[in-house]
């Protein structure tokens, strides 16, 4: 049987006459419900054949227009099968009821309310979870008993999560179960971290990936006296950190700092700690002890200043002060305990031709004080070098170390060797070299003409001392006389000159016999080694006769000796003195590494050694890159939040 007929005839013959009674609907002649105006109940159709109510279904053009519906009454209920329409007012199949002025208004759908499993759909402006009156909104676990509130959206737009109420500067406060806040931001400070055995503020960002701002705490301050982050230790023992960031991105910051003012002297990060031995900032790389592979760098600390300097301005990297005045006080101390390491490196990195920055700077205001101090105290056995200070230039103009004394009287650079007390001149000098037993060492190395030290006036005159021409070598050259000191009558220095000739001579002087008027004179075996004696180069000899004879002449004349014949034939016993002059010989030698050098000393009138060019140095750097005075007042502070 088909329950279809029963069911609208029915439906037919109570509508038709029960005019002002409701109606029901079902297949078992039950009276409906006194409440409805209509009772549809399937109830006793079969369990494999039950039916529902079918709403009537139409096209919708928009949530905005009526049609195809000529004018909808208020509620009236369609299933739109179309999607059509533009955001925010189109339409998609579902229930749709006419709202009674201007629209269809969507039901029982999962866009239209905030599902548990997440929506879709939503429209910035147009969506939102809240309320749509001024009160406050509530989030809550564990049942609705107020105990059970955690979060409270307020209607003045502060959040407070775990109270009800917030402070009056606070915009966001998440309180723990004391009474202070244990996060405050936007308020009188921007973020407060209490704790009474943790850290006050930890921030982490475990983010692995390669880009993006990933900051573990990040913190800014507007103002022109404010602190981006302060954090502060005020215990007096154990481990309590005022700030703690981290961060496990490979180009993360477990904590930064950033301060946007552009005038006054604001701090992005501060480190203050209240104990006496306690360290203001600390900064370690590598707390698990690993190798620091091939090709990277790790940083304790790294500070850098961007942009450009105008006018006085001052950038500092890193600014370390002490406001001690006595006592071992460091305004930076770097220390390393590697073999290959450096307790402080300075780096300038500016590559340009003008540029005048400084590696590490170092400036002293005291009377006995020193801009710059390096100190190698090693004192153990092993083939080492410790070196104190140690200058590298890689440019030919530059210097592996400058000093340079402004006064008119004072010092460039004074050397000390063998734990000597350093003298100087009272009239100043570019160099003051003192040591036990060498005051100053000259080496150089090249095998072509070369010079252990050149100096020049401002007159062009130069002098070459202790060197090679690339002809033969030279004690020293250059204009003026050669000169001794000795002491005349009344014991005053005065000075003897030595004669000079236009070639390289050795001289030689000795006393000799004539025996039946004729003598040989062997020249010392030392000095033949020594002069070269041929038809070019022939050995002068001179004799003077120390008693009455006929007169004497010279024959047989070679480097190893001469003859000396009285004339006319005499066989005269007399004696007499004799010098001679002959060409220094030429020599061939060979360094360590094997270069060959071979002098000689042939020469007559030998060119002189050319000029050196000289170039004075660039202007000094200017005093901007340091500013005296900056310190007590504007930079260093006793204790205390800015």
């Amino acid at each position: 049987m088909n329950p279809s007929i029963p069911l609208i005839v029915i439906a037919v013959l109570i509508a038709g006459t029960a005019q002002a009674q409701n109606i029901g609907i079902n297949v078992n002649g039950a009276a409906p419900a006194a409440s409805a105006l209509l009772d549809i109940d399937a109830s006793a159709l079969p369990a494999n054949n039950k039916r529902g109510l079918l709403i009537p279904r139409i096209a919708l053009t928009s949530r905005t227009v009526a049609a195809p519906v000529v004018t909808p009454a208020a509620s009236l209920v369609v299933y739109n099968t179309a999607t059509a329409g533009a955001a925010p007012n189109n339409v998609t199949p579902g229930f749709y009821y006419w709202d009674g002025t201007s629209q269809w208004l969507r039901m029982f759908s999962g866009n239209d309310a905030w599902s548990t499993v997440g929506n879709s759909g939503t429209v910035a402006g147009t969506n939102f979870l809240g309320t749509t009156d001024a009160r406050d909104f509530v989030v809550k676990t564990g049942g609705s008993a107020a105990a059970n509130e955690r979060m409270r959206v307020l209607s003045g737009g502060q959040i407070v999560v775990n109270k009800t109420t917030a402070a009056a500067n606070d915009a966001f406060s998440v309180y723990g179960t004391g009474s202070t806040g244990a996060i405050n931001s936007l308020g009188t400070n921007a973020i407060s971290g209490y704790t009474a055995t943790g850290r006050g503020v930890f921030g982490i960002s475990t983010s692995t990936a390669t880009t993006g701002d990933l900051t573990g705490v990040w913190g800014e301050a507007a103002s022109t006296l404010g602190t981006g982050v302060v954090g502060l230790a005020s215990g007096t023992s154990g481990q309590a950190d005022g700030v703690f960031g981290q961060s496990a991105s490979s180009s993360g910051n477990g904590m930064f700092g950033a301060n946007t003012a552009t005038t006054g002297t604001s701090v992005a990060v501060r480190g203050q700690s209240a104990t006496r031995n306690g360290v203001a900032i600390l900064g370690i790389v590598n707390t698990s002890s690993a190798n620091i592979t091939a090709g990277t760098t790790a940083y304790g600390v790294q500070g850098q200043v961007n942009g450009a300097i105008t006018g006085t301005g001052l950038a500092i990297g890193v600014f370390g002060v002490t406001a001690m005045t006595t006592g071992a006080a460091n305004g930076v101390w770097g220390q390393s305990a590697s073999n290959t390491g450096n307790g402080v490196l300075g780096f300038s990195t500016n590559t340009t031709a003008a540029g005048t920055g400084t590696g590490v700077w170092g400036e002293a205001a005291s009377g006995i004080g020193t801009g710059t101090r390096g100190r190698a105290t090693y004192t153990g056995a092993g083939v080492v070098q410790p070196v104190g200070v140690f200058g590298d230039a890689t440019h030919a103009n530059g210097f592996g170390s400058y000093g340079k004394n402004r006064h008119l009287s004072g010092t460039g650079v004074s050397a000390v060797g063998n734990n000597e007390v350093g003298n100087y001149l009272v009239a100043g000098s570019g160099i003051a070299a003192s040591g036990n037993t060498t005051g100053a060492l000259h080496y150089y190395t090249s095998a072509g003409a070369s010079w252990g030290t050149v100096i020049q006036d401002a007159f062009a005159n130069q002098w070459n001392v202790g060197g090679w021409n690339g002809f033969g070598y030279f004690k020293i050259i250059g204009p003026g006389a050669v000169s001794t000191v000795v002491k005349d009558l009344e014991d005053q220095k005065v000075l003897l000159y030595c004669p000079e000739a236009p070639e390289v001579l050795f001289q030689d002087h000795g006393i000799g016999q004539l025996t039946n008027g004729s003598a040989h004179v062997q020249i010392d075996p030392i000095l033949t080694k020594n002069i070269i004696v041929n038809a070019e180069h022939p050995l002068k000899v001179f004799v003077q006769m120390e008693g009455d004879c006929n007169g004497v002449y010279v024959t047989n004349k070679s480097a190893t000796g001469f003859d000396v014949h009285e004339l006319s034939g005499g066989t005269s016993n007399v004696p007499f003195s004799w010098s001679i002059v002959a060409t220094r010989a030429d020599e061939t030698e060979e360094s360590g590494n094997g270069d060959v050098r071979h002098s000689s000393y042939r020469q007559r009138f030998g060119p002189a050694p050319t000029y050196m060019e000289r170039r004075a140095m660039l202007p000094e750097q200017p005093e901007h890159s340091r500013k005296t005075g900056i310190l007590p007042s504007e930079q260093v502070e006793t204790g205390g939040k800015k």
